[in-house]
């Protein structure tokens, strides 16, 4: 008998102690085409994944330089902050102090010096730091030095 699907005959299946139930069974969940899939519904996988929102998360990075106010990403609805992470430059002559906020809501303060980096992963897309609609997410930065500033939201 020599059943396949994408990766394992049922020869190899065999030796891995597994019975012909869990060979169709992975046939079914693998497909002819190597891409899982949802046996239920035939959705695949990168269907499935965008059905569970990951899309609607966006990266981007910027470089905040100004004293004060540094506006890091512009929002039209209620902003969800996922993931920060603040690098001061290296060529950078002072320590800068950097505070994340969303509106005017201060979120976290950091203290940098030249080459140090900061980063918060607020809880790996299922938690988030939020604000109200229309509230930007900013850096505020105490002095005029560098930092590299990326983040992942949705808006």
């Amino acid at each position: 008998m020599s059943k396949t699907n994408t990766k394992y005959t049922s020869q190899h299946i065999d030796n891995q102690s597994f019975d012909d139930g869990l060979q169709v069974r992975i046939t079914e969940l693998i497909g002819a085409d190597g891409i899982l899939k949802n046996p239920a519904t035939e959705e695949k996988q990168d269907t499935i994944v965008t059905a569970l929102g990951e899309s609607a998360i966006t990266a981007t990075s910027v470089d905040a330089s100004s004293s004060g106010d540094n506006t890091i990403v512009s929002i039209t609805n209620i902003p969800k902050l996922y993931y920060i992470c603040l690098s001061a430059n290296g060529a950078n002559s002072a320590d800068v102090t950097a505070i994340v906020k969303i509106g005017a809501t201060t979120k976290y303060k950091v203290s940098l010096k030249a080459g140090a980096i900061w980063a918060r992963n607020i809880g790996a897309e299922k938690r988030y730091v939020t604000g109200i609609a229309g509230d930007d997410i900013i850096v505020n930065l105490s002095a005029a030095q560098t930092v590299h500033v990326s983040v992942e939201y949705a808006d």
